[in-house]
Formats: structure tokens, C-alpha cells, sequence
């Protein structure tokens, strides 16, 4: 499939033994049956992707805690739409050192902020909410940014829609 060859280019690009990267994935696995989150193959392979990058090319299972951790908050906020499709959002969002209670906040604000102007609610809306937590400037100039974008691309003739909102 697509996500083996980007494996499969990432480890080599980043010099990660790929019978360590195996074995951290096997670590993923059974840390999230422990945890007691759904486990889903591929979700879980992207997420080692994140948790694993590094110079040991181990897993700490600190970081996949603080995965689990954010997984829950978000799935406390959005229940629905929350999946095992989040799992490498919240690897990436478990790799900053932010409370969770204050990055839920900031993602709230962003996915409320943009559904407020019109943006259509979902998965898609919350992934783009999860994109614009990294975004250094202040939460309320990055909606607008966001939407000023978004509104320049259709002007400019192109089709846009919910699957383009985290482009």
C-alpha cells in the first residue's frame, strides 16, 4: 500500500533500523490494548512514526501515555468523530509539552471558531483544528488567516470543500 512505501521512505530518509521500528510498532500495539484504545494497524503505525523518531529508535512509553491521554481528552470533547484515525494527531500533539487541559482548549477554540463561520463539523474540521494548535501565532489571527485563505483559494477559481481544510 501508499503508507508501506512512506514507511518505508521515512525510516530510511531518518536512518531508523527497521527491525527496531518493528518492534516499537509491536510495543504500540500491545500499549494500546493496555491502554484500552482501539487498535487499528495502520492508525498505530503512523502514530509510531511520531512516537518513535528518535535517536534510540525506541518507544517511551511516557509518550504513549501522553498519547493516550490526549486521545481520551479529545474523544471527552468530541465523541462522535474522535477515532483511532486520530491516533497520529495525538502522537504529534503528545510530542509538545502544553497541558493537555490547555491544548483541548486551543483546539476548542479553533474547531469552534471556524464552525462559527461556517465550517462544516467533523473530522475534517477537527483535524484541521489539531494543524492550527501548532501555529505559533495567537488562536484567533490563525482563524482568520485560515478562513481568509480558504475564501482567496475559491476567488481564485478553485473547488474547495470540507476534505480541503486541512490542506
Amino acid at each position: 500500500s501508499s503508507i508501506r512505501f512512506l514507511v518505508a521512505a521515512i525510516l530510511l530518509r531518518n536512518d531508523i533500523d527497521p527491525a527496531a521500528f518493528d518492534a516499537a510498532c509491536s510495543e504500540i500495539n500491545d500499549g494500546i490494548r493496555a491502554r484500552k484504545l482501539r487498535r487499528n494497524r495502520s492508525h498505530c503505525l503512523l502514530a509510531a512514526l511520531i512516537l518513535v523518531n528518535n535517536k534510540q529508535q525506541r518507544l517511551d512509553p511516557a509518550r504513549l501515555d501522553r498519547m493516550a491521554e490526549v486521545f481520551r481528552a479529545m474523544k471527552k470533547h468530541h465523541p462522535w468523530i474522535t477515532n483511532s484515525g486520530d491516533y497520529a494527531p495525538c502522537a504529534l500533539l503528545a510530542t509538545t509539552e502544553i497541558g493537555v487541559p490547555e491544548m483541548m482548549e486551543r483546539i476548542e477554540t479553533a474547531y469552534e471558531g471556524l464552525r462559527q463561520r461556517g465550517y462544516s463539523r467533523g473530522d475534517r474540521l477537527q483535524r484541521a483544528s489539531h494543524l492550527m494548535f501548532f501555529n505559533p501565532i495567537e488562536d484567533r489571527v490563525a482563524i482568520d488567516r485560515f478562513d481568509a485563505l480558504f475564501h482567496a483559494f475559491k476567488q481564485h477559481g478553485l473547488w474547495m470543500h470540507g476534505g480541503d481544510y486541512d490542506e
